[in-house]
């Protein structure tokens, strides 16, 4: 693990660090001068964002996907994709 790794920091430090670069960008920063870089969970590994979640809010995490046919950004869901999206729900509804 680099020196720098964000994951030797607490989860209070990185909290306050994500409240202050929601700020700046509410207040008209660009993301990218805020952060250095652009982000997104879809470059993060699985295992780093699930970890996160599941410490953040003290819970067990499961992600579920759905494999769309198009993956090009923007495109708008498949029928496929949201007719699985409802059967996924309703079977977590009534595992609940």
């Amino acid at each position: 693990m680099r020196a720098d790794d964000a994951r030797k920091l607490s989860h209070e430090t990185l909290e306050e660090v994500r409240k202050r670069a929601v700020a700046r960008v509410q207040a008209g920063e660009s993301p990218e001068v805020v952060g250095g870089v652009s982000f997104s969970t879809h470059m993060m590994p699985l295992k780093v964002m699930v970890d996160y979640i599941s410490q953040s809010i003290k819970c067990k995490t499961m992600i579920i996907g759905i494999q769309p046919k198009v993956l090009k950004f923007g495109s708008i869901p498949s029928k496929g994709v949201i007719n699985s999206a409802k059967e996924v729900a309703k079977t977590i509804l009534e595992i609940l």
